[in-house]
C-alpha cells in the first residue's frame, strides 16, 4: 500500500445544479451517483430546500451522510432521521425584520420549528405574483407546513429559522442592503429560478452552506471537499471548498469564483 487514501466529500446543490427545471432527478443521475454512493463515494447535498420538499426529491438517493438544508440552517442525519444541527434566530431579530418589513410594506413568511418539533410556515395574504407562486404552488402539493395568520408573531415554543420576503428588484434589494450590516444575521439575496420574483431570506449568521460544510469537514475528517453549485446562495459553500464547479447555467458571478465550469 503506497498510503493512506484521503477521503474526499463531495457536495452538490440540487435547484439548478443537480435537478432541472421539472424539478426531478433524472433516471442516469440516480443510476450514477447511487454506483458511486454504493461504491464508497463521500457524498451529500447542500440546499435551500426544506426537509419536507427535499425529502421526496432525494429519496431515490442511497443517501448515508448528513445532508445541508435551508441554506444551512439544519444539517440533518438521513439515517438517524434527526436534525444533528440547528440554527434559529433570535426573537429580538424575528421582531427586528419584521418590524422593518411592516415599514417597507412587505409581508414575509416566518419558517419555524415549534415545539413538538414539527416544521410551519406562517404567511399572510400573498399578494406579489412571486409569492402566490410560492406559496399557492406549496399548497396545490399538499405542503402542510404552510398556516395564513393575521398576526406574523411566533407562537410559544416556536423557533424560528429562517424568515424570507419575496418582491421586486430594487425596492428588496434596498431591504437587503440594510440587513446584510446586522452582524447577526445572514442574508441570501437572489432571483428564483422557478417564479423570476427576487427571493430574500434571512438565517442566524450561523445558518450558511459555507459553515455547514465546514462542520461535515470536521466531523467526516475530510481532507478535502469538492463542491457543485448554480447560485449566489452557493458562494459561501465556494468559498470553504478546496474545488468549486459551476454548472454552465450557473450565475455570472459564481462562474468568476469557479475552480472550474462544467
Amino acid at each position: 500500500m503506497k498510503g493512506a487514501v484521503r477521503l474526499i466529500l463531495y457536495v452538490s446543490d440540487l435547484d439548478g445544479t443537480l435537478v432541472g427545471p421539472d424539478e426531478r432527478l433524472s433516471r442516469e443521475t440516480v443510476k450514477i451517483i447511487n454506483t458511486l454512493v454504493d461504491d464508497g463515494l463521500a457524498f451529500t447535498i447542500a440546499t435551500a430546500r426544506s426537509l419536507t420538499t427535499a425529502a421526496e426529491m432525494i429519496a431515490p438517493l442511497h443517501l448515508r451522510l448528513p445532508v445541508i438544508l435551508n441554506n444551512g440552517a439544519f444539517i440533518y442525519h438521513p439515517l438517524k432521521k434527526k436534525n444533528i444541527v440547528a440554527n434559529f434566530l433570535s426573537p429580538a431579530a424575528v421582531e427586528r425584520l419584521v418590524a422593518d418589513c411592516r415599514q417597507c410594506g412587505f409581508s414575509p413568511t416566518l419558517h419555524v420549528l415549534t415545539g413538538e418539533e414539527r416544521l410551519r410556515v406562517y404567511y399572510r395574504k400573498p399578494i406579489h405574483p412571486g409569492e402566490k407562486h410560492y406559496i399557492c404552488g406549496r399548497l396545490a402539493k399538499g405542503d402542510s407546513r404552510f398556516l395564513r395568520v393575521d398576526d406574523l408573531r411566533p407562537a410559544p415554543g416556536d423557533r424560528v429559522y429562517a424568515l424570507l420576503v419575496i418582491g421586486n428588484h430594487p425596492e428588496l434589494a434596498t431591504l437587503a442592503a440594510k440587513w446584510s450590516a446586522d452582524p447577526e444575521i445572514a442574508v441570501h439575496y437572489a432571483q428564483d429560478i422557478y417564479s423570476g420574483a427576487y427571493w430574500l431570506e434571512v438565517t442566524d449568521r450561523q445558518a450558511t452552506k459555507k459553515g455547514a460544510v465546514r462542520f461535515l469537514r470536521d466531523l467526516l475528517s475530510v481532507e478535502k471537499v469538492v463542491c457543485f453549485g448554480d447560485h449566489l446562495n452557493d458562494l459561501p459553500m465556494f468559498e470553504e471548498a478546496d474545488e468549486a464547479y459551476a454548472v454552465a447555467n450557473a450565475h455570472k458571478l459564481l462562474k468568476t469564483k469557479a475552480t472550474r465550469i462544467i
